[in-house]
């Protein structure tokens, strides 16, 4: 017996096929693995000597002030405390320096 797939099951498969690591869907998912993650941030930034995420999330919504969010891509936080929010931009817009101050 033959399953019936969804008339959007196509489309979906070629959109998925065509996804590499800089969207953001399939970023957010490599980037959940912990492995992958602290692989990265070690490479980025070899003097934290991190060995251990103690806590992992995508897309985290942080309240600044007045009401004001950010979203991170990926918050981190390794064994000794550090806080590590990796991005992924790919697009240079030469607004970092206003991206920072958020």
């Amino acid at each position: 017996m033959c399953k019936k797939l969804p008339k959007n099951y196509e489309k979906a498969l070629e959109k998925w096929e065509r996804m590499t690591i800089t969207s953001d869907p399939m970023f957010g998912m490599v980037m959940q693995n912990k492995e992958i993650c602290l692989e990265l941030i070690n490479r980025a930034l070899p003097q934290l000597k991190a060995t251990e995420i103690v806590q992992l999330a995508t897309q985290k919504d942080i309240n600044v002030v007045a009401g004001r969010r950010v979203r991170y891509d990926v918050y981190v936080q390794d064994e000794k405390g550090n806080i590590i929010v990796v991005e992924m931009q790919v697009a240079d817009h030469q607004n970092l320096p206003y991206r920072l101050r958020s």
